[in-house]
């Protein structure tokens, strides 16, 4: 919450007041969406009488949650802040919005205690800071851009945070379910086209479905995978990053358990020694480049250059060594 309040989306200068303007009348739209998400789990796991409104007890309940142990007299003191309508109760609405303004007039005192947490803090905030700043340089597009990692769908947001997770869950499966689908209903012709493309070329199949299968199964991870990058964020990179390496690895390694399996349950003649190989050294190969703690252009050029070199290793062991 601080995070999101002080550093990442709050419109003006750190630490900048405006008399007689709320903080929450200041943050973009997807910042309120996603704080409002936050602060409405605590509220509605507090709400114990399911009133829609919290006792001052609740409240104190909440901000112990949040490891914030106010004495009493503190929390009678925020709870007349909080409760602006003064009706002896604090509604949604009047909760979030005095939470934000509740950490926005805390903020020095919990950059100490960040400090004394991790005392990189400065240099992360100052980070923070400046990558606010060079987006607001790049124009309102980038912005929005920025915004959409981890955005809750507009058609769920109004939705009770229980309720978006279910949904969530279902829209998950479903997908998954109709992408399955697809797969048992194209893979077949699929092996046959690249079957028939090896004869007449007079390639080896394997050398086809080395090539053409993992665009055919894996460009839509690749797509994925660019357009999350593209926003130039640590979660969007991370994100298109995980999707490539288990496009590489968890992909190879369920198909060749497959592989294995129908071999050894139909009895076939095993003559797969060097493609197995292959793909196992392909497989350690981006294990080394996705465990280096700094990843630059060389690195990229290395792991690309472990494709055509998993097919010169097929080629050697075959050829010259008789691991058919």
């Amino acid at each position: 919450l601080y995070y999101e309040i002080m550093v990442h989306e709050l419109n003006g200068s750190e630490y900048e007041a405006v008399d007689g303007e709320l903080v929450w009348d200041r943050l973009q739209k997807p910042v309120k969406d996603r704080v409002s998400n936050i602060l409405k789990h605590f509220y509605r796991e507090f709400d114990v009488d399911k009133s829609n409104s919290l006792d001052k007890e609740e409240l104190g309940k909440i901000f112990q949650k949040m490891n914030e142990n106010k004495k009493r007299a503190e929390i009678d003191k925020i709870f007349g802040k909080f409760d602006t309508d003064k009706d002896g109760k604090i509604s949604t609405g009047e909760f979030i919005i005095g939470v934000v303004q509740h950490i926005y007039d805390h903020a020095k005192e919990t950059e100490q205690e960040l400090k004394e947490i991790d005392p990189s803090f400065p240099k992360m905030y100052s980070d923070a800071e400046e990558g606010k700043l060079d987006a607001q340089e790049g124009g309102e597009e980038d912005n929005e851009d920025d915004d959409d990692d981890g955005e809750m769908p507009d058609d769920l947001r109004s939705l009770p945070v229980d309720e978006q997770h279910r949904r969530l869950l279902m829209r998950s499966f479903k997908t998954m379910a109709i992408g399955t689908l697809l797969v048992v209903i194209f893979s077949d012709p699929m092996t046959d086209v690249l079957g028939d493309i090896g004869r007449r070329s007079g390639v080896s199949a394997f050398y086809v479905s080395f090539v053409l299968a993992p665009i055919a199964s894996n460009a839509s991870e690749l797509l994925a995978s660019y357009n999350y990058s593209s926003k130039k964020t640590r979660n969007s990179i991370s994100i298109g990053l995980q999707a490539l390496q288990g496009a590489a690895c968890m992909n190879n390694t369920f198909c060749l358990a497959i592989f294995m399996g129908l071999i050894f349950f139909k009895g076939l003649a095993w003559r797969y020694t060097a493609e197995t190989i292959s793909i196992i050294a392909g497989q350690f190969a981006v294990a080394l480049f996705s465990c280096q703690k700094n990843q630059t252009m060389v690195t990229m050029f290395l792991a690309l250059l472990t494709y055509p070199a998993c097919l010169l290793l097929v080629y050697v062991l075959e050829n010259h060594y008789g691991l058919d």
